[in-house]
C-alpha cells in the first residue's frame, strides 16, 4: 500500500490526499518515499521529501551516513539534499569527507542546490583538495551557484602560501636567535669556513 501511494504523488491531482494518507502511515511509509526520492521528477521528490520530513525527520538519514554501504550512505545524502532544513545541510557537509567518490561528488551538488552559504567553506576544502577531478568540478560547480568564483579561493590560496614562504624565509633571524659571533670573529669563522672546517682546540694544541 505504502509504495502505491509513494506512486501516486507523481500525480498532481493525487499528490496531496496520497501524501496525507502516507503521513497516517509513518514509518512504515519511509522505504516506499526514499525510493521515490531516488528515482521521481522534480516536483515528486519534493512531495516525498516533505512526507518524510514529517513522518521521519533529517534525523535518521543523518544517521544513515555512517552506514557501511556506501549505497545506503548514497540515498541518505539525497533524502537529506531533498529535505534541504539546516540539519540536513550539516549533515551534507559533513558528507564532503565521505570515503566513497560518488557520495562527495553529489554532496557537492545538493550543497550547491541548497544555495546554504554555510557550506562554502567545506566546498572550497573540497574544490582545493579532492584528489578525484569529478568531486573537484562538482564542488567547484556547487560554489559557482553560491556565487564564489573558484579563482578568488585559488588567489586565497596563493596569498596564504605567500605568507607561508615570507614567515619561513629568515627563520633564524625572526626566532630571536644569537649564535654567538661577536663583533671580531667574524673573519676567522669566514676563514675557518673557507677551509671547509671549523678549528677545535686539539688543533690549536
Amino acid at each position: 500500500m505504502a509504495r502505491r501511494l509513494a506512486s501516486a504523488l507523481s500525480s498532481p491531482d493525487l499528490r496531496v490526499p496520497a501524501g496525507e494518507l502516507l503521513e497516517q502511515l509513518g514509518a512504515s511509509a519511509v522505504d516506499s518515499l526514499v525510493e521515490i526520492v531516488m528515482t521521481g521528477d522534480p516536483d515528486t521528490v519534493r512531495a516525498a521529501a516533505g512526507v518524510l520530513e514529517q513522518v521521519a525527520g533529517p534525523q535518521p538519514f543523518v544517521a544513515r551516513l555512517s552506514s557501511l554501504d556506501p549505497e545506503d550512505r548514497l540515498r541518505a545524502v539525497e533524502v537529506l539534499g531533498a529535505i534541504g532544513s539546516s540539519v540536513a545541510a550539516d549533515g551534507l557537509r559533513a558528507a564532503l569527507a565521505d570515503p566513497d567518490e560518488r557520495v562527495r561528488a553529489r554532496t557537492a551538488t545538493l550543497l550547491g542546490t541548497l544555495r546554504d552559504r554555510r557550506g562554502v567553506d567545506a566546498l572550497k576544502r573540497t574544490f582545493l583538495n579532492d584528489p578525484v577531478a569529478e568531486v573537484s568540478a562538482a564542488a567547484e560547480a556547487a560554489l559557482r551557484r553560491l556565487g564564489v568564483m573558484p579563482a578568488e579561493v585559488e588567489r586565497e590560496l596563493a596569498v596564504g602560501g605567500d605568507d607561508e614562504e615570507d614567515d619561513e624565509s629568515d627563520p633564524l633571524g625572526s626566532a630571536g636567535l644569537d649564535l654567538g659571533f661577536g663583533e671580531g670573529m667574524g673573519g676567522d669563522v669566514e676563514g675557518e669556513l673557507g677551509n671547509g672546517r671549523l678549528s677545535t682546540p686539539e688543533d690549536e694544541g
